[in-house]
């Protein structure tokens, strides 16, 4: 049976109505399929990824994936407007819709964030999922731990907006240092900005001294906007007239004496 072209032009007209916005319709007010590419995210080690989709009006859509509903693309419907594509891993028991805090006291979770801003204004926007190290694993050793018995890190960031920006506050983690412990101490240090990373270094006599641990890694060439922070060491040995302070990360170390 052949069919006219009025006829063609009936069915098409059917068609798009069924699918979706008619072409009389205004095309802003269609929504738009958002392609999420997940190819790069190592399910096995970042279980549970939260992710958040949101607009000046607020969340419009969040998840969360795991071991059992994970796939490399996944495609959502979403409005036409500005959105920030935000997912997180490892942040798991310190996130609220607000972002992430980090409670006084305790290390930095080992949190990577992804965070990309996008016009969804057409038919169809698609985003590269890169889940980015937003901490430092900052270990620090002593050559003779009998000196020191005690330790405090010292930062003005304490987590992250929800859109995984560093946000202002007091951070503190303390360690203990004895004949045991006193050869490895580790810290989990979020993402800095500014100048405000300290350790006070409590000694054997009870007398505290405070290094501006900023300056040293710094110096050493460390930067905390690098996309994915490295990890650092830090070796202290007290000597007859101050302390000598040796940074070690990839393939380089710098030593500083510093008179105390």
């Amino acid at each position: 049976m052949k069919i006219s072209a009025p006829g063609i032009l009936i069915v098409l007209f059917v068609l798009f109505g069924i699918i979706g916005c008619s072409v009389k319709e205004e095309r802003d007010a269609c929504p738009c399929r958002l392609f999420l590419d997940l190819t790069s995210v190592d399910i096995m080690d970042c279980s549970p990824v939260q992710l958040y989709i949101m607009s000046e009006d607020g969340i419009e859509y969040e998840a969360e994936f795991n071991n059992d509903n994970f796939q490399d693309t996944c495609i959502l419907v979403v409005p036409r407007k500005e959105l920030d594509i935000v997912l997180w891993s490892g942040g798991d028991g310190y996130m609220d819709n607000n972002g992430l805090t980090i409670p006084l006291g305790e290390d930095s979770p080992p949190v990577y964030i992804h965070s990309r801003n996008l016009l969804a204004h057409g038919e169809s926007v698609h985003d590269v999922v890169t889940l980015e190290k937003n901490y430092c694993i900052l270990g620090v050793d002593f050559v003779d731990p009998d000196k020191v018995q005690g330790l405090a890190l010292r930062g003005d960031v304490a987590g992250f907006d929800r859109y995984g920006r560093p946000v202002g506050g007091e951070f503190c983690v303390c360690s203990h240092v004895d004949s045991l412990s006193g050869l490895h101490n580790t810290f989990y240090v979020p993402r800095q900005v500014g100048n405000s990373l300290y350790l006070d270094v409590e000694e054997a006599s009870g007398k505290v001294k405070t290094f501006p641990i900023h300056e040293y890694i710094s110096e050493f060439g460390y930067d905390w906007k690098d996309r994915n922070l490295n990890d650092l060491n830090m070796l202290l040995e007290y000597t007859p007239v101050g302390v000598s302070i040796t940074i070690r990360g990839w393939d380089q170390e710098i030593v500083f004496d510093v008179v105390i």
